[in-house]
């Protein structure tokens, strides 16, 4: 099984970062049960094992009127975390931006982070627009976020320009600084998501990859990703598998992969072996996956299913 529990804290009881998911407005995610990406817990696995203590805002605060910004900043900052991170998506951002502001105007000391597709794609406007945003990670976070955590951490003494890819304004020139964002290459090297934060017994959204080397002009998670694909092995993909059912009681694994068939020779292997593992089990696993149309055949589908 993946060892990814063996996750070592730093002395102290202060939270020191509070991740924020990108649906803040329960209203806008009635029909979803426990919403929270897989990306967070991926960030959220990858944090503690680097020392970080950190925790995820559970939303529950409905957003109809300009107060209730304020109150679900209150909220968030009775946790008293010395940072707070936002992951944003482009339907919500209106949301993470007022929360912020809200934030700000409490505790003007805080650290702001943002990060996710669309703060990554408008990092220099948004740090142009919204001085209240301190740093905007793009891409991928899981290296970078514990990077400059520890270096916020560390005061005067921290230097966060050194993080790659980090958007920040630079108090010197006043200029915004933004360099490449970390791309990770061995998926297979990072943490297990905490996938404990899913309801037991309920379909379990796996971190099976990323990148997608299309571009679709409406789409922001490509850029997000670099374009760079990439997925796990089969055999880490099947620990986490199992690893799910283990810990969670859960047969039905939805794969998060922008594009998982991209490469047939990689599906063709992965679905043969869930074959020959279900042929074992006394309850077989199901499992879902995204797709575009013209990177599946009728002959890979049945295979597939």
């Amino acid at each position: 099984m993946p060892k990814s529990r063996s996750i070592q804290t730093t002395n102290g009881p202060r939270l020191q970062i509070l991740l924020i998911p990108p649906v803040i407005n329960p209203a806008s995610a009635a029909h979803i049960s426990n919403f929270i990406p897989v990306g967070i817990l991926a960030l959220l696995s990858s944090l503690r094992q680097e020392g970080i203590r950190a925790e995820i805002y559970r939303p529950h605060i409905i957003i109809a009127t300009d107060r209730d910004f304020i109150d679900v900043a209150r909220d968030i900052l009775m946790r008293e975390p010395f940072a707070v991170g936002f992951s944003t998506w482009c339907d919500s951002f209106p949301y993470s931006l007022l929360i912020a502001e809200s934030i700000r105007n409490i505790a003007p000391g805080i650290p702001i982070i943002f990060g996710g597709p669309q703060a990554s794609i408008l990092a220099q406007e948004t740090l142009s627009r919204f001085p209240y945003i301190d740093y905007i990670l793009p891409g991928e976070a899981d290296r970078t976020l514990p990077q400059l955590m520890k270096e916020l951490l560390n005061g005067p003494q921290g230097d966060p320009g050194t993080v790659p890819g980090l958007a920040y304004r630079d108090k010197k020139n006043h200029k915004i600084l933004h360099s490449s964002p970390d791309v990770i290459g061995d998926l297979d090297g990072l943490p297990v998501p905490l996938y404990e934060f899913f309801p037991p017994g309920e379909m379990v959204r796996i971190d099976a990859g990323r990148g997608c080397p299309y571009r679709c002009t409406f789409c922001s998670t490509n850029q997000f990703f670099s374009r760079k694909y990439r997925v796990k092995s089969v055999d880490r993909l099947l620990e986490e598998f199992d690893y799910c059912e283990e810990n969670l009681g859960s047969r039905w694994i939805g794969i998060s992969h922008d594009m998982f068939t991209l490469h047939r020779e990689f599906i063709s292997e992965f679905a043969n072996r869930l074959i020959e593992v279900n042929k074992k089990r006394e309850k077989p696993y199901f499992w879902t996956c995204s797709a575009r149309v013209d990177c599946v055949s009728e002959s890979l589908l049945d295979l597939m299913h």
